[in-house]
């Protein structure tokens, strides 16, 4: 490539170009902040990213897919996240940078798939900067890559899908089914499925939209493959006798429920509290363009609802409608990260309508049109904005950093020294399984099929809690004793030893773990080793032993 190609090639591509000279600003003055409080050690925001690190690292060095490398465990709703680790893992060995490195290569990328997505539906260079630019920031698009999680790759992959897919069905004949375009397709769709299990609700709306266009065998053939992934992994998980569906979604969601539940409670689940999703702000954003839309329909009678535009708005309502009532509402979170892929949805298909549906010459009749578009794009950021503040200013992605470097990060440091391969019983299992080797038993469920199991039937006890942990031979539990209040509480033989509390708590499940002797032997070890790692503690952590919790030697005053 000589230096006039690359000219032409910059001169073509200049939107994303500075695009990703801010992102890389952005990403710098936020990685450094975070930096700054953890002691210069990468830590990130959420205990999430260590459980896809633990399945990569003992993919590659046993062979097992598992958050330990003592069995399989089905813990991710991100196969292809945690195999794109994994894949990394293999030449470099395991190491904390990959998700970093991998979310900031993705992050990369996702500015050149705007600009080309948009200007492939017409929208100018400038639009297409404005677009990318208010992506980085209202997402904001720094705060995911601290994450460690796949939701800059969920981004992405769903920014081309959607794209190429509402192009392909509005031409008026069907591509082949040999052709480029259509195996391009085809692959997006996998891609979006396996990024997270959620893109399959949007490769569904478009084979929807295949059907009703009468193309039923294309609908048939992109929900087929779309789907092959997850199937075949499902398939294997049940052969290794786990669910198909991953314990995330069934523990974190109510996937459960509803892949078991009939038409009618089907009907009551999407009808009954549906008023609760104005609660979320994204549903402002597709009120929005849902009217939006429509005025500007007006100004251009020849377009179809088969439109491009048309189909990139439509589908976007639709799936932000699914995302809020089935994935967001019920866990959005301080990260907010479960429907941040809809903020570049949402500005994509925005971007498109007004280059398609706005008139290019403004005339006195138009002035109407732009008027109410200002207002109502003005209105969508004000409500995106509200977002983009709290992760911004308030700063909970970096603050999370701090948070898990605090206790998670700590923990795992606790047991590396005193129970390196010890049998622990948890809740939160990312880092203390990536820099262990410990035999862990999860008791939220994610890891340990017994507890999802007994999630799903309800009959998860205190009772259960005992009799799964003496089966395993657990010796010692780092968990959040609040979150068990709703199974009747830990068991009454588990002896309390300690705890740890964190100030300024933004992004943890509680502000307090408790360290317990499973096994009554272990008491005195356990004490022991609290009280000397207490030294070690960061600041910000106040550790409580027994005796400052108590005036007498009686438990039960610890549970209350």
């Amino acid at each position: 490539m000589n230096i006039s190609m690359v000219r032409r090639w910059a001169r073509a591509h200049w939107p994303p170009l500075l695009a990703t000279l801010f992102l890389l600003l952005s990403v710098a003055d936020f990685t450094s902040s975070a930096l700054s409080l953890t002691g210069g050690q990468l830590v990130y925001a959420l205990d999430d990213a260590y459980i896809h690190m633990s399945i990569a690292r003992n993919l590659v060095e046993a062979g097992v897919w598992g958050v330990t490398p003592y069995g399989f465990a089905s813990a991710s709703s991100s196969p292809l996240w945690t195999a794109l680790i994994a894949l990394s893992y293999i030449p470099f060995g395991a190491n904390e940078i990959t998700p970093f490195a991998l979310n900031l290569v993705f992050a990369i990328a996702l500015n050149f798939a705007l600009h080309h997505v948009l200007t492939r539906h017409g929208v100018s260079a400038v639009l297409s900067l404005v677009v990318q630019l208010a992506v980085i920031i209202l997402v904001p698009v720094y705060t995911l890559i601290l994450g460690g999680m796949e939701h800059v790759l969920q981004i992405l992959v769903n920014v081309l899908f959607i794209g190429y897919a509402a192009q392909m069905v509005s031409e008026s004949a069907p591509a082949p089914l040999r052709s480029r375009q259509w195996f391009v397709l085809l692959l997006l769709g996998a891609l979006v499925g396996s990024a997270r299990y959620e893109g399959l609700f949007l490769v569904l709306i478009f084979c929807v939209w295949l059907a009703l266009r009468w193309r039923v065998i294309h609908a048939i053939l992109l929900g087929a493959v779309s789907i092959a992934p997850t199937a075949l992994f499902g398939l294997y998980a049940l052969a290794q006798g786990w669910s198909f569906l991953p314990t995330s979604l069934l523990v974190k969601s109510d996937a459960g429920y509803l892949s078991s539940a009939g038409p009618g409670a089907l009907l009551t689940y999407f009808i009954a509290d549906t008023y609760q999703i104005f609660a979320n702000q994204h549903v402002f954003s597709l009120m929005v363009l849902t009217v939006l839309a429509a005025f500007l329909l007006r100004y251009a009678r020849e377009r179809t609802v088969w439109d491009a535009p048309s189909l990139m708005g439509l589908s976007f309502v639709v799936i932000a409608f699914v995302n809020v009532r089935l994935v967001s509402w019920p866990f959005p979170g301080t990260y907010a990260r479960y429907e941040a892929y809809l903020v570049p949805l949402g500005l994509l298909a925005i971007a498109v309508l007004l280059s398609a549906y706005l008139p290019r010459r403004l005339s006195p009749r138009d002035v109407p049109a732009y008027m109410v578009a200002l207002l109502l794009v003005a209105f969508l950021f004000n409500d995106i904005y509200e977002r983009y503040r709290f992760l911004t200013f308030d700063n909970p992605a970096v603050t999370g950093s701090l948070n898990i470097y605090q206790q998670q990060y700590q923990m795992a440091g606790f047991l590396r020294e005193h129970y390196p391969s010890a049998v622990v019983a948890a809740n939160d299992i990312g880092a203390i399984n990536y820099f262990t080797a410990i035999d862990n038993v999860d008791l939220w469920g994610l890891g340990t099929i017994e507890v999802a199991r007994a999630r799903a039937d309800n009959q998860y006890n205190t009772r259960r809690i005992y009799e799964i942990n003496a089966e395993r031979g657990t010796q010692i539990a780092l968990v959040y004793e609040a979150w068990f209040y709703e199974f009747g509480g830990l068991p009454s033989e588990w002896r309390f030893a300690g705890a740890w509390v964190v100030a300024n708590n933004v992004i943890l499940g509680d502000e307090r773990v408790s360290f317990f002797a499973v096994d009554p032997n272990e008491f005195d070890d356990l004490r022991a080793a609290l009280d000397d790692y207490a030294a070690h503690l960061p600041e910000g952590v106040l550790y409580l032993s027994p005796d400052d919790l108590r005036d007498d030697d009686n438990d039960d005053d610890l549970r209350e």
